[in-house]
Order: structure tokens, then sequence, then C-alpha cells
């Protein structure tokens, strides 16, 4: 392989890699690709900031802070269920605690990883509330790539 083609190689390679442990526990990964919302298609653009000292991650602007439910070598995710507790929620906490009937109310939520390859998957499953309850399902599929890790504080934005 010559060296020119073998360098381009190492780069491409180069962001998915330092996601794989050589980069740091503490990283962010801009992630782009398509979302589809009830079957109708639109790009996308997200950031997560993530700190796998902790465990723990956020979303954009971080205006929460959750837990992965799984960090391994070759994969990050996380799982939502509105039905079940879990280290961020209480079971039923957004119907027990809002104090408006408006929504949205999140119902299910999974984020996924993959440290090999940079895939990014994320499904979102929320009503909006009264009067209608009419639920939505959000479908991300796309690439991340590693950036410098920027912290779980809230933003601005």
């Amino acid at each position: 392989m010559r060296p020119a083609m073998l360098a381009a190689l190492v780069l491409a390679l180069t962001p998915v890699a330092a996601c794989g442990g050589q980069g740091g526990d503490r990283f962010d990964l801009i992630c782009r690709g398509q979302m589809t919302r009830n079957g109708v298609a639109q790009p996308f653009e997200t950031r997560l900031h993530v700190d796998l000292s902790s465990r723990r991650f956020c979303l954009d602007v971080c205006l929460e802070v959750f837990h992965l439910t799984q960090v391994g070598a070759n994969a990050l995710a996380y799982t939502y269920d509105i039905a079940v507790a879990d280290a961020d929620h209480a079971a039923n906490r957004f119907r027990g605690a809002a104090a408006s009937s408006a929504g949205p109310f999140p119902l299910s939520e999974t984020i996924s990883f993959d440290r090999r390859t940079g895939a990014f998957q994320r499904d979102y499953r929320y009503d909006q509330g009264d009067p209608a309850g009419a639920s939505f399902d959000d479908r991300y599929a796309g690439q991340c790539r590693v950036m410098p890790y920027t912290g779980l504080a809230a933003r601005a934005g």
C-alpha cells in the first residue's frame, strides 16, 4: 500500500479508534444522518457529551444528564422505558410529576453507538400529551465522529 493511501486510511479511522480507549474516558460525539418521524425522513445532527468514568452522558445543550446502561469496548448504549425505574427515572415519573398535561412525555428511548464503526442509532417514542395524546416515533440512523470533550453542564442554546 502506498504511504499516502496508508496515511489517509489511518486518519479516516482515528475518530473511531479514539473512542475505543486511546482518546480517554471523556469525549463528545458529533452524529449526523437521517431521522424518520412517523414515516417522514429528514437530516439530523446531534452532539453527545460522554463521560465514561462516571458512565454519564447528555445530548446537545445538556438539559438532562443520563447514565449509560452499557459501556463496552465495542459499544455504548442507553435504554429507557417509562414503566421501568432506572438510575435516572422513577417509573412513570413524567405522568406522576408533570405539572401540565401538555407533554411531550417520553415513553421509551434507546441510543446506541458502535465504537468500532462509528454507527449511531436512536429510537425515541413519546406522546404529545393532552388533548390528543398522539404518539410519535423518531428513528435516527447515522455516523458519529469523536470530538474534544466539552462537559456535561447545561449550556445556553
